[in-house]
């Protein structure tokens, strides 16, 4: 009975972490992320001994040390593997990057201007109001639609 169960919830972890991305080895080390053993072959020492041989630039902040749940092929299962890298090399990792507010010159609407509708449709501003303007479009039709509209770009400015 205790076999069948742990065949039961091997098969689920299968099929809940055998392809996905957040889980494999491979989204990590795009990021610059580094095994324990690949750390090891490049300071010439045994694993064991990375942990020591870090710890001042681990304290110092100059280096990373994450541990990561990583899906193991061989064994189906997932393993927790240490992954160190230089801090600050990679920017590129979404955590890390910190959001920019990007200044906008936004257009004003003005008597005149062309417009454009999110389906296509063309038109000019006839007149503007403190919340609202008139827009006479390509069909004839005359509309006039708040300021919000052109905020949600349900109404594009051309210039």
């Amino acid at each position: 009975m205790a076999n069948l169960w742990q065949r039961i919830v091997k098969q689920q972890m299968v099929e809940e972490h055998e392809n996905d991305p957040k889980y494999l080895w491979a989204t990590y080390a795009k990021v610059g992320w580094h095994k324990r053993d690949q750390v090891a072959e490049a300071l010439e020492c045994h694993e064991d001994k990375v942990q020591t041989l870090l710890k001042s630039a681990i304290s110092s902040k100059k280096i990373e040390r994450r541990e990561f749940a990583v899906w193991d092929k061989l064994n189906k299962e997932l393993v927790k593997v240490v992954g160190y890298r230089e801090k600050g090399k990679h920017a590129d990792r979404p955590e890390e990057v910190k959001p920019v507010k990007a200044v906008k010159k936004r257009l004003k609407p003005a008597v005149g201007m062309s417009v454009r509708s999110r389906r296509g449709q063309k038109g000019k501003i006839k007149s503007v109001s403190r919340s609202k303007c008139e827009i006479e479009w390509e069909s004839g039709a005359i509309t006039t639609p708040s300021f919000k509209s052109f905020s949600k770009c349900d109404i594009i400015l051309e210039g």
